[in-house]
């Protein structure tokens, strides 16, 4: 198996790099290009760019040189997806910052390319690939994330994104405990919440390969990968991810063991086992837990981010206020700390106020289609690529119900526009129930 990669990455150095960047995604490194006007007000570049850049150059390269077939991908949605970056611009029109928005149409376009590149090189072997590379990257942020909590306080890997991270600063996620404060895990992301969303995808992915796993050893890789992600899950302190979650492990479950009727002693135990550790688990954090749902003042500065999203969409429903332009109008009409001016923690209404409705029955069209390639639409995929990934996204859509961070936030926007081109080529999942 290992000869096999090195043969492959020899033959195909783009990928070598792509898999480099892979693992990196987590990673929140970046430099401010221009003036700090605030996190959503600047604009960056991340180490991701610049590894995305070359992988980019190097593929570019090979086209030419190896003067390999181009493929523009499922045609409707890469349609879609070029249809939404037209109205993007079209959007800028009086909008309140145009270097924000035309800095946010670039970077959808370098996920268009980047689209465009997984419809050229994936293959299911790239694939099993990618899935082995964000699992290893997984773990590493499980463990980052569990000595932050244990130290209440960053660890030093500043190098690789990590936040400074600390109780008494102002902006931290932490957990109030009857005056003592606590900080929630952050890996090197910029904030707990993203961690989740990374780990609930995850999760998804290994929970499909634990049922589809038909060897004891691999089942027992996977759920002791399971129970891992999950400890890492349950210190981010994330209420709608652990809600996502737990919806996907029940439908997941209840889809194998009741209705394909798949190993029904073996997969039943092994529910049994998971709800028990993850029941002790819960016990042992139940304090801090049961502080997450306390009603909060930051909870209130989300409500008032709601109602100016609301009166945005009712003043400009056509076009929006512009890509980009929720936070910069937020500046004009609000006063907030610094750190309070974030987006409308709702990336439907974010996706609304910025590109008007149009915008947002294009952005659903491009979504539409991906599930009508999975053929997912009016039936369960059988296969379990396809399942997987039509779960995924189904727990990213409705992760957008309750923040913003796969519209906003540069590692998980990777991850989102990754699984839109995984979705988009279809073809290389075999028909058969297939394994990892």
């Amino acid at each position: 198996m290992v000869l096999n990669l090195i043969k492959e990455l020899k033959k195909s150095p783009s990928l070598t790099l792509f898999y480099i960047f892979c693992f990196c995604i987590p990673f929140w490194r970046r430099i401010n290009i221009g003036e700090f006007k605030g996190e959503y007000n600047s604009l960056f570049l991340y180490l991701t760019d610049i590894l995305f850049l070359f992988v980019l150059i190097v593929w570019i390269f090979e086209l030419l040189k190896k003067k390999e077939k181009f493929y523009w991908g499922y045609l409707p949605v890469t349609i879609s997806f070029g249809a939404l970056i037209c109205w993007s611009l079209i959007s800028l029109i009086g909008a309140f910052d145009k270097t924000i928005g035309i800095f946010k149409i670039l970077t959808l376009f370098e996920y268009f390319l980047f689209y465009l590149f997984l419809v050229n090189k994936l293959t299911l072997d790239v694939v099993k690939n990618i899935f082995k590379i964000m699992v290893g990257s997984g773990l590493f942020q499980v463990l980052i994330a569990s000595i932050q909590f244990f130290k209440n306080s960053s660890i030093g890997l500043f190098i690789l994104g990590e936040q400074p991270i600390d109780p008494s600063l102002l902006g931290i996620a932490k957990i109030n405990l009857d005056g003592f404060k606590h900080i929630r895990a952050y890996g090197t992301f910029p904030h707990p919440n993203v961690l989740a969303g990374f780990l609930v995808i995850l999760l998804i992915a290994i929970l499909i390969f634990f049922y589809q796993s038909q060897r004891k050893k691999i089942k027992l890789l996977a759920f002791s990968l399971l129970l891992v992600f999950f400890f890492g899950l349950l210190l981010t302190f994330s209420r709608s991810s652990w809600l996502v979650f737990l919806l996907a492990f029940g439908a997941i479950s209840w889809w194998e063991i009741f209705v394909l009727k798949k190993q029904i002693k073996r997969n039943l135990t092994f529910v049994s086992l998971f709800l028990l550790i993850a029941f002790l688990l819960i016990l042992l954090f139940f304090p801090y837990i049961k502080a997450r749902f306390y009603l909060e003042p930051y909870q209130l500065i989300r409500i008032e981010r709601t109602e100016f999203a609301t009166n945005l969409i009712k003043s400009h429903p056509i076009k929006g206020v512009g890509i980009g332009n929720f936070v910069p109008g937020l500046l004009k009409e609000a006063k907030l700390k610094n750190w309070q001016y974030q987006p409308v923690h709702n990336s439907y209404l974010l996706i609304i106020s910025e590109i008007g409705f149009i915008g947002f029955l294009l952005f659903f069209n491009l979504i539409y289609w991906l599930y009508r390639n999975l053929k997912a639409i009016r039936f369960v995929p059988k296969n379990n690529y396809q399942r997987g990934l039509a779960l995924i996204l189904a727990a990213i859509l409705i992760l957008f119900l309750f923040d913003h961070y796969f519209w906003t936030i540069k590692q998980t926007e990777w991850c989102f526009w990754l699984i839109v081109g995984l979705i988009a080529k279809n073809e290389i999942y075999p028909n058969s129930k297939s394994s990892f």
